[in-house]
């Protein structure tokens, strides 16, 4: 009797010196690093996403870490499937899954990034299965988060928030009739759909509606025919909403202005990237896309960014280092205000931002709704004048959504074109292009 008392004490002993020496309140062993899971799809597109987040956690390290742990990231690249890199969007989404399982067997906290959208989705389905956090720094395909999954975030803007915008911008500046140009992809449609929807309601007439096999890379024939085609008169035309991928986007720029067509094209933030401007070259100009920084705002938390990240990287951020800059910081936040490393509780106090005060990254205010959409987020449009400087609207959707009550700011005129880009007080507004993505 005796011995099965001293084994059971011994036992219990062990245990509980076990736990001290193991784990602490986060289950972390001691120097244990809390891990940060990077899905990169093309570093050589995607380098400034990495450098962004790896930015923000070296700087974390540097005060300390969290909780008195180190933050360290992983990084892991998609699978070739059957030897061949992914083309179809069917192998994108299998790709995405494959990645996202690879590093949910690593058990991060949270995982940044799977830029294309149909690997983004793909993904998310493992993120809350597994009940690891996803933050999406580049997807606005609205699918993401249409399951309203707990730990799935965005910190994009939605293609229905962005095209409502572009919508009310291109009404605004009077761009009444415009042709429609969108790649056979699952985003593609779905941006034209929405964008459709939005001109109607901003009479907006989309004269012609048409699509293209994306990575193609030859758009002269198709732009040939629409300068001479026997349906409609290329001059009444007052704009071309282009959906693209940075490359694509850079020949049918380049190509377009090639031709003599020297309308304003505009489109989705791809339309910005360092690699479109690169493959347009001159002939980047009269284009629009949209941003969620203001290059003209006199802000030293972005500017100090930029310094910081120069310094470090050698080389500008573009929107995508920020939001993944942003990305790392807000998480780390929460997991700082509970205390934990459990993917629902650090869900609820991202939800519950608008409420508690959003949280005030590089990028700007940041606080989730239900769903893990940005809640309200003012966004700009950013025109490229041809004189190199840049025109900016700021748009402000529950300003937006106050105002369609009064009709008479509903409706496309273009005499609203005919004093040119004037901010909201009719004065014009264009700064220095000293901002590059």
């Amino acid at each position: 009797m005796m011995t099965w008392i001293r084994i059971g004490l011994s036992l219990i002993v062990a245990t509980v010196s076990l736990r001290e020496v193991h784990a602490d309140e986060l289950g972390l062993l001691p120097d244990a690093p809390i891990k940060v899971g990077m899905a990169i799809t093309d570093i050589a597109h995607e380098q400034n996403i990495l450098n962004g987040a790896k930015l923000a956690i070296e700087q974390i390290n540097a005060k300390g870490g969290v909780l008195g742990h180190p933050l360290a990231v992983i990084v892991e690249y998609p699978p070739e499937l059957d030897g061949k890199p992914a083309i179809y969007e069917r192998l994108v989404a299998d790709r995405g899954r494959e990645q996202a399982k690879k590093l949910a067997t690593q058990r991060p906290v949270v995982v940044i990034g799977h830029t294309q959208s149909s690997a983004a989705i793909a993904a998310s389905t493992v993120y809350q299965n597994e009940g690891i956090l996803f933050l999406s720094t580049n997807d606005s395909d609205d699918s993401l988060t249409q399951h309203s999954f707990s730990t799935v975030f965005r910190m994009n803007l939605t293609a229905k928030g962005i095209n409502e915008g572009l919508a009310h911008h291109a009404s605004k500046m009077g761009l009444c009739q415009v042709i429609q140009i969108w790649p056979v992809t699952t985003y593609g449609m779905e941006t034209a759909l929405r964008f459709s929807q939005m001109a109607g309601s901003h009479d907006i007439e989309i004269v012609l509606s048409a699509s293209y096999p994306e990575n193609t890379g030859n758009f002269k024939d198709f732009l040939v025919y629409l300068l001479d085609n026997p349906i409609f008169d290329f001059d009444d035309i007052d704009a071309i909403h282009l959906v693209a991928n940075a490359g694509d986007g850079g020949e049918f720029i380049q190509i377009a202005r090639q031709l003599g067509i020297t309308a304003p094209i505009f489109g989705n933030n791809a339309l910005s990237q360092r690699r479109t401007k690169s493959l347009a070259g001159d002939a980047f100009y009269n284009i629009t896309t949209y941003s969620m920084f203001d290059p003209s705002a006199n802000s030293e938390q972005w500017d100090q960014f930029v310094r910081e990240f120069e310094a470090r990287f050698g080389s500008q951020p573009n929107e995508q280092a920020a939001l993944a800059y942003d990305a790392v910081n807000v998480v780390v936040a929460a997991i700082e205000q509970n205390k934990s490393l459990v993917a629902a509780k650090i869900s609820s106090t991202l939800h519950a931002l608008p409420f508690t005060g959003a949280y005030q990254g590089v990028t700007g205010p940041i606080a989730f709704d239900l769903k893990g959409d940005l809640k309200d987020r003012a966004f700009n449009f950013i025109t490229y004048l041809p004189d190199g400087k840049l025109y900016i609207e700021h748009h402000d959707p529950s300003r937006i959504m106050r105002d369609t009550h009064d009709m008479s700011n509903v409706g496309c005129s273009r005499e609203a074109n005919s004093s040119g880009y004037q901010d909201e007080r009719g004065m014009e507004k264009p700064v220095e292009n000293s901002h590059s993505n």
